[in-house]
């Protein structure tokens, strides 16, 4: 009796053990999903924060070309206006100078903002597949590169015109004050960056020769500083020129990824197409095995039937 009493303790407390020990393991499990669930939202979060704060970024350098392109326009009113005006106006002239600031201030930080925003690995492993955040990154880096692009040439064109348009009016005020110049001696008079050389020898008695050659020494000053904004402004292009070619080279790895996964895409059609009708042939000799299996054990079961009534007779 005692024996049975120990047996049946021992056994009640082997069952509480073995109750506890799962209870143990269900909370070790409901932890490690637990874990596994704030990982999952935590690298979701994460994931979500870095794509809005990609997103402030290019919608920042966004405004920063917009109004690069704006400042741009109002410039090119401003050099209609002194196109048009046969002396160039002090206040006009301040206002084109703050203007060229301004551009060049929004194109520079507008360059530095896009390079911030440049994916930091463009190489692709095929085993670890692309982020999402890298994605948007590259998509969007390429669109404002283009962007910048796009508004530094606009700007180019405008300062060469309005240079253009200065030299001959710099022509024109030097022949109204009977000085006459050929286009080489224009373009060294330009180049030396000097002043007198639009005064010496020329000096006039009438007071319309002296204003044409003050007119067109303010003309030669404005040249010369739309000459260092060109040449500014050419060293912004050949860094963009260059971020555009590595775009390029993106744009043709992506293209070549695409027309591989275009060819597998349709390597795998035709192994499927070639697949289901594998499977409908089999389905078939299933079917026809089937009945002949079932025909035979009719025959059979009709035979033995047959059988078993013959001999009872």
């Amino acid at each position: 009796m005692q024996l049975r009493q120990g047996a049946s303790i021992k056994k009640k407390g082997s069952l509480r053990a073995s109750g506890e020990r799962k209870q143990d393991e269900e909370m070790v499990v409901l932890n490690i999903q637990g874990s596994n669930a704030v990982i999952t939202k935590s690298s979701k979060s994460k994931e979500h924060n870095e794509l809005s704060a990609v997103f402030t970024k290019v919608r920042e350098i966004t405004e920063l070309i917009e109004s690069m392109k704006e400042n741009i326009v109002l410039l090119r009113k401003i050099h209609v206006s002194m196109q048009h005006s046969p002396r160039i106006d002090s206040k006009t002239k301040e206002r084109g100078e703050e203007l060229n600031e301004m551009i060049k201030i929004s194109c520079m930080a507008a360059r530095k903002k896009i390079k911030e925003l440049k994916p930091t690995s463009t190489k692709k492993d095929p085993k670890t597949p692309q982020s999402a955040v890298n994605r948007v990154r590259l998509t969007q880096y390429s669109l404002l590169v283009k962007m910048l692009q796009d508004a530094v040439e606009e700007y180019e064109k405008s300062l060469d015109a309005h240079k253009q348009f200065s030299e001959e009016m710099i022509k024109k005020q030097l022949h109204i004050a009977n000085v006459e110049v050929t286009d080489d001696e224009l373009m060294a008079m330009l180049d030396s960056q000097d002043l007198a050389v639009f005064v010496q020898d020329y000096m006039r008695e009438t007071s319309e020769a002296m204003q044409s050659l003050q007119d067109a020494k303010d003309r030669h000053k404005e040249i010369i500083a739309l000459e260092k904004n060109i040449e500014q402004l050419r060293d912004m292009m050949v860094e963009i020129s260059v971020n555009i070619h590595q775009q390029g080279d993106m744009v043709d790895s992506i293209e070549y990824h695409i027309g591989n996964g275009v060819m597998m895409t349709q390597h795998g059609q035709k192994k499927l197409s070639k697949a289901h009708k594998l499977m409908q042939r089999a389905r078939k000799k299933k079917i026809c095995i089937a009945i002949c299996l079932t025909s035979v054990l009719g025959v059979l079961i009709l035979y033995m039937a047959l059988y078993i009534t013959m001999s009872q007779r």
